[in-house]
């Protein structure tokens, strides 16, 4: 029996008659393949192809390997492996040309999260996706046991990412606002007294005031006896 090979590549058609008697391969073709000038090639186009093919053989009784390797039919129109790989580089996404992390220690798919929840119309839904959207931030604080410790700094940061647009309540009933967020704290007050005596600490100055309004007796004896190798070791310090 003759046998028609066709190997319908993405740069040449080859054909040939194949002798399964004889074992001997003749009659060898081969044309451009119409996807060196197209990436894609329609069923009607791909049935024209075949049918010109088959008419330069017609002693054959089947066909072999007749195949299209590596692409893909998408509504009678079919891609090429060529044009796939090209396209999914095209379709990669890279950081660069993303938007911006706002605050990237919780990741990109934590803010497209909570840009999510901000679409949802539905206030007791988004309310409750938003407080799963703050156990997985806390997720990410390995260092800390409790999410009480965090629990306002995470809804702090959870508005932050949502540029303070997010219709949601946190657990204190203090709902985050930019410009509490950029409100700069008060001057700390740096005590003033006992300037002259600093360096022996304020615990020391604290046990000498106590010591100083004890009656004189074996206690207050004791107190001055562990209070004088303290003032000892501060000096020792300062020099």
């Amino acid at each position: 029996m003759k046998y028609l090979l066709i190997d319908f590549g993405a740069s040449f058609i080859k054909s040939c008659r194949y002798d399964s008697n004889s074992g001997e391969i003749d009659s060898i073709t081969t044309v451009s393949s119409p996807f060196n000038t197209s990436g894609t090639i329609s069923k009607n186009e791909l049935i024209s192809y075949i049918t010109n093919i088959l008419e330069k053989y017609p002693d054959c009784k089947k066909v072999m390997s007749c195949s299209i390797m590596g692409g893909e039919w998408n509504n009678n129109i079919y891609r090429s492996w060529k044009v796939i790989k090209k396209q999914s580089k095209l379709d990669m996404e890279y950081n660069s040309q993303l938007e911006e992390l706002i605050i990237p220690e919780y990741g990109r798919n934590v803010q497209r999260l909570i840009f999510h929840a901000k679409t949802i119309e539905d206030d007791v839904v988004r309310q409750k996706i938003v407080e799963q959207i703050i156990v997985l931030m806390f997720q990410m604080q390995p260092q800390t046991r409790s999410i009480e410790e965090i629990r306002d700094k995470l809804w702090k940061h959870l508005f932050r990412i949502a540029n303070y647009d997010i219709k949601v309540m946190p657990p204190n009933g203090i709902i985050p606002t930019e410009e509490a967020a950029h409100k700069k704290p008060g001057p700390v007050e740096y005590p003033e007294k006992e300037q002259n005596f600093r360096h022996y600490g304020a615990s020391v100055q604290k046990l000498i005031r106590k010591a100083l309004e004890m009656e004189p007796g074996p206690k207050r004896e004791a107190l001055v006896s562990i209070i004088a190798p303290l003032l000892t070791r501060s000096v020792g310090d300062v020099r």
